[in-house]
């Protein structure tokens, strides 16, 4: 299955900034299993490509691509689990701060190359997962502490007790 969007506009408003984003996207969408009841689906190989632009900038275009190589999952009740791979470079890292908790006062912006591989259940992320990103611009802020430059950064579930997040910025300001 193939899915595709051209000229898609979408209006945005926050607090006091109202903006119109005008998109091209691009869902190839194999169905490599699925059972009639809903209980398995394997989409493997999916492959998104999005390009986004301010409607008052549109020279200024941001292209993702995103490669789900492995993406096999099963519904039992209500109780959904699977286990994924994906790949891909993504121009806009920030997408990644909605899956960091607030508490830890970390945020992540920039682009680079995205890697993540790992498995859920019952909606609970399970070990080993882990996501890394490589990135020639990479903007990471801890608290009151900013840095920047061409880094990687991993987050890696060990066990259900451990987790362990890793920033490495050779040169930063």
């Amino acid at each position: 299955m193939n899915v595709a969007g051209e000229r898609l506009t979408t209006r945005w408003q926050s607090e006091e900034q109202v903006g119109t984003l005008t998109s091209d996207m691009r869902l190839f969408l194999p169905i490599r299993q699925a059972a009639m009841d809903g209980s398995t689906l394997n989409i493997s190989g999916t492959r998104l490509a999005w390009q986004v632009a301010d409607i008052d900038r549109p020279s200024e275009r941001l292209a993702s691509v995103l490669v789900l190589t492995d993406g096999r999952f099963q519904r039992r009740g209500n109780a959904p689990s699977g286990q994924f791979s994906l790949e891909g470079s993504v121009q806009q890292l920030g997408f990644l701060n909605a899956f960091l908790p607030d508490a830890h006062g970390l945020t992540i912006a920039g682009e680079g190359q995205l890697f993540a591989q790992g498995a859920f259940r019952n909606n609970r992320l399970l070990a080993p997962t882990r996501l890394r990103v490589n990135a020639d611009q990479l903007e990471v802020s801890f608290l009151d502490y900013l840095a920047t430059g061409r880094g990687e950064l991993t987050a890696q579930l060990d066990s259900a007790e451990q987790a362990r997040l890793s920033l490495g910025i050779p040169a930063s300001r």
